[in-house]
């Protein structure tokens, strides 16, 4: 049963669109079944080649509730997001990716915890979804604020569809003081959660969305997740009080040198991958050794 809105918080739900429009209409039915009905829906059309389509689908569709389409020059997915949340006017903003689904009270559930806990976000588990339609549980719901930073260095499976934020955490006045990294065509969610790091978090064990896995995501590359440490470490150089153990800023620093000689020889996935597993493996026996490792 739908809440009636007037006694409801606005939520404002910022979702990136680049391509896959049968992906985004997927995405938008899973937000219209939410039991929540104080939302206003912000779509960023980030340079895409598929204004009239998205348009067209739109109509079709007629959804109960206004879609806001703001259409930008191409910048990543980061610059999206981050004007989506200056666009926004709910008291919550919610983040979802073009080609994930919310599963059914994902919103009731999270906003419903934040009005009690007032903490500034929360985040919770979620499954991995397969082209053939297996799906495999992502546990998230161990994360907490305070131990965030640390956790983000070793193994962060934050996924940026899980996260509802309070507005007045990362903006003020109409500018944002939290932002998503728009220098960083990869990663840029971990250094917004980084940014966080610190704040109040309620972390949910219950699996509320669909993360959705397809052939060539490039977040899975070894060649990304090199370009991700490698951002991690000049973090690491700019707060250097940051308590994590010598172990793994020595292996962030490797990381950095491996991404310096992709570089240089134009990136190569195949050797990446192979300059990738052995630091790789040693962080994660870095984690074991702190618990940041959990299923």
């Amino acid at each position: 049963m739908t809440i009636n809105s007037d006694s409801l918080p606005l939520v404002s739900v910022v979702i990136p669109f680049y391509s896959k429009v049968d992906w985004l209409i997927d995405a938008l039915d899973s937000i219209i079944i939410q039991e929540y009905a104080a939302l206003e829906v912000i779509v960023v059309d980030d340079g895409s080649a598929y204004e009239k389509e998205l348009a067209a689908a739109l109509n079709d569709k007629n959804y109960p509730l206004k879609i806001k389409v703001i259409r930008k020059k191409n910048g990543g997915p980061a610059a999206a997001r981050n004007r989506g949340m200056i666009e926004a006017h709910g008291k919550y903003i919610a983040f979802m990716d073009s080609d994930d689904i919310w599963l059914s009270g994902k919103l009731k559930t999270q906003i419903s915890l934040l009005e009690k806990s007032n903490n500034e976000w929360s985040q919770h588990s979620y499954y991995y979804f397969y082209e053939n339609g297996n799906k495999k549980y992502i546990n998230t719901g161990f994360y907490a604020g305070d131990t965030l930073l640390r956790d983000s260095f070793v193994s962060l499976k934050i996924q940026t569809s899980t996260v509802v934020v309070r507005s007045d955490a990362v903006k003020s006045k109409g500018r944002l003081k939290i932002s998503f990294p728009e220098n960083q065509r990869f990663g840029q969610d971990i250094g917004f959660y980084r940014q966080l790091s610190g704040k109040g978090l309620d972390s949910i064990k219950t699996p509320l969305s669909l993360f959705r896995l397809r052939k060539g995501n490039a977040g899975f590359r070894a060649e990304v997740q090199i370009m991700s440490k490698a951002n991690g470490y000049q973090y690491l150089l700019a707060h250097n009080t940051i308590q994590i153990s010598r172990t793994i800023k020595i292996l962030y620093k490797i990381f950095d040198l491996e991404n310096t000689l992709l570089k240089m020889i134009n990136g190569n996935e195949s050797i990446a991958k192979i300059l990738y597993v052995i630091p790789y493996l040693l962080l994660k026996f870095e984690g074991k050794k702190i618990k940041v490792f959990k299923k």
